[in-house]
């Protein structure tokens, strides 16, 4: 660990980008416990259960605290040239996380039409 923080030198960029470098994947991390626990708060309280949405949205946020560790990481060591690999990761959290509106549309607009008759 002291390695990894008295190399500093080799990174590209500001104190402050080297601040965000942590706390980037820290953030990650309060989205994918939160959506976790209201994944399984809701599945123990909910009538319907129709709460499956928050799954995706904490794969949305382990996917993006991946991306954000390998840009990190990459920059700070310089592993790899090229960063479309780690885009990957950012384009697959963001079609979870689509997949997630998604599914929490569809249950507001059948719970809404349900309503209207």
């Amino acid at each position: 660990m002291f390695r990894y923080l008295f190399m500093k030198y080799d990174f590209s960029g500001s104190i402050y980008d080297f601040i965000l470098l942590f706390a980037y994947p820290i953030f990650d991390l309060f989205i994918v416990a939160g959506s976790i626990m209201y994944y399984f708060r809701g599945r123990s309280i909910s009538l319907n259960k129709e709460n499956t949405y928050w799954i995706f949205i904490s794969f949305f946020g382990f996917f993006f605290f991946i991306g954000d560790l390998a840009f990190g990481y990459n920059d700070i060591f310089n592993i790899i040239n090229n960063d479309y690999l780690f885009d990957l990761y950012y384009n697959i959290g963001y079609l979870l996380l689509g997949i997630a509106i998604i599914i929490r549309l569809r249950y507001i607009n059948s719970q809404r039409k349900y309503r209207l008759i």
